[in-house]
């Protein structure tokens, strides 16, 4: 995606508010590395985990923590 897309879209405002939610240096660091997906199916796979996770989470009530 081309910068005056992103520029557009105020990408970096979207990030910046993500990053001041992240709780730990590591996510902090992710989340500024992170780019936008163009590949559909890649983009689809990324749903499917989401909706997966989300419902995991409603099942059992916590969220599950990850290191990598």
């Amino acid at each position: 995606m081309n910068k005056k897309t992103l520029t557009k879209l105020e990408y970096h405002k979207i990030i910046d508010i993500l990053i001041e939610q992240a709780t730990s240096f590591g996510g902090k660091e992710r989340c500024k590395r992170l780019k936008p997906m163009t590949s559909i199916t890649d983009i689809e796979a990324a749903q499917e985990q989401t909706a997966f996770k989300l419902q995991v989470n409603v099942d059992t009530g916590s969220p599950s923590v990850s290191t990598s």
